[in-house]
C-alpha cells in the first residue's frame, strides 16, 4: 500500500506522488473525529486513513475523510433543516491508486467530495477505484 502511494500517477505516470505519510502508533484506534480535529493545514481538503477497515480489506482501501465543514451558523432555517435531513457524506473508501486523483480534483474543485462518495457507494464493494 505504501509503495502504491509513492508511485508516480496520472496520464503516463507523469506526476510525482505528493503524500505525507504519518506512521504513529499513538493514533492506532483513533476515531475519524479525533484525526480531523488534529488537522492543522487549512488547505487540506481530504485525509486518507489506513484504519482497521483498511487492514482487513484485501484491496487495502483507505478511508477518505473530508476536512471541509460547512459553518451552519447564520444559515436560513429551511436550508439548515435540509442539511440536517440529508447531510453531505463525510467519508468513503478508496484504493491507494485513486488517492492522488481524488486529492487533486478536490483541491482544484473539479469534483466535490459528495460526488466521489457517490461513485464509491455505487461500486459493489463500496470502494472508489482510479478513473
Amino acid at each position: 500500500m505504501v509503495g502504491e502511494l509513492h508511485r508516480p500517477w496520472g496520464p503516463g505516470c507523469g506526476f510525482a506522488a505528493a503524500v505525507q505519510l504519518v506512521d504513529a502508533p499513538a493514533w492506532s484506534g483513533a476515531s475519524a473525529d479525533e484525526v480531523l480535529a488534529a488537522v492543522v493545514d487549512e488547505d487540506l481538503v481530504v485525509v486518507f486513513l489506513a484504519d482497521r477497515g483498511t487492514m482487513k480489506s484485501p484491496a487495502r482501501a483507505l478511508l477518505a475523510l473530508s476536512t471541509v465543514w460547512e459553518d451552519v451558523s447564520g444559515l436560513d432555517p429551511v436550508y439548515y433543516q435540509e442539511l440536517i435531513e440529508s447531510p453531505d457524506p463525510r467519508e468513503f473508501r478508496a484504493l491507494p491508486a485513486a488517492v492522488h486523483g481524488v486529492q487533486v480534483d478536490l483541491a482544484l474543485g473539479n469534483v466535490d467530495f459528495a460526488e466521489y462518495a457517490g461513485a464509491a457507494s455505487a461500486e459493489p464493494d463500496q470502494v472508489l477505484r482510479p478513473i
